[in-house]
């Protein structure tokens, strides 16, 4: 498989990784106030404030251990397809196009990732 996609998939599913592990650091801090006014208490400030009921209901979907499970699930898929061989931008397995393409918008990722 081409070095840059597995390269890049890794990076991505690593950062995500990195970035659940900070914000389950962080959780036991958090104080959600009532859901209508929306004021997050980080240390006891105000994170944001105004009526983000939608935002705390999204960022309580994506807890961390979600995240950790999308990871490990991620880089299953991954391994599944590491030890192949031969692969060009011709021919790239599709999951792992798809994969690539959630980070679509990331600077190193590449058109001809494309699904």
């Amino acid at each position: 498989m081409s070095d840059g996609l597995a390269a890049f998939l890794k990076a991505r599913i690593s950062e995500d990784e990195a970035v659940a592990r900070e914000a389950a650091g962080l959780a036991e801090h958090w104080i959600a106030e009532e859901p209508a006014i929306g004021v997050v208490l980080v240390d006891g400030e105000p994170l944001i404030e105004g009526h983000i009921t939608g935002l705390t209901a999204h960022i309580a979907r994506h807890d961390p251990a979600r995240a950790f499970r999308e990871v490990a699930f991620k880089r299953a898929i991954l391994g599944q397809y590491q030890t192949a061989a031969g692969w060009s931008s011709d021919n790239w397995p599709l999951p792992l196009r798809l994969l690539a393409a959630v980070w679509s918008d990331h600077p190193d990722y590449r058109p001809e990732w494309k699904p």
